[in-house]
């Protein structure tokens, strides 16, 4: 399940009391992983941006000391359709920044869009 609170993790804050009260319950079923939401503008937006915001959904458990908001990894949207060395690289730098450490229960990247020129994929075996 894709979390989307403000468009991306809300970042310099905690999503509403609302994300904040169900995304706990969501990890209550076996079969849901829960993928924080954060879009690339086909690679336009900063790679700095793009790790603050995978970085704003790690620290989630923490700012609220609260394990049930630890995301299993994040969803990448608004990704490129045709391979490019640069766009490549900047997801793979991305992917990489979920993949690395334990800050992600499942380390999963799902991407949007997908097709035999990509440089993404839909489940967590992406670059």
């Amino acid at each position: 399940m894709v979390v989307n609170p403000c468009s991306g993790p809300c970042t310099g804050s905690l999503p509403d009391q609302v994300y904040l009260n169900e995304i706990p319950k969501l990890k209550t079923f076996d079969n849901i992983r829960t993928l924080g939401y954060v879009a690339t503008n086909y690679v336009g937006k900063e790679l700095t941006t793009v790790l603050a915001e995978i970085n704003a959904y790690a620290n989630w458990p923490k700012l609220t000391n609260n394990t049930k908001l630890k995301v299993d990894g994040i969803f990448f949207d608004e990704t490129p359709s045709v391979y490019e060395q640069q766009k490549y690289d900047y997801l793979k730098t991305a992917s990489q920044a979920v993949r690395n450490g334990s800050r992600f229960k499942d380390k999963f990247v799902g991407t949007h869009l997908v097709s035999d020129d990509t440089v993404s994929c839909t489940t967590h075996t992406c670059m």
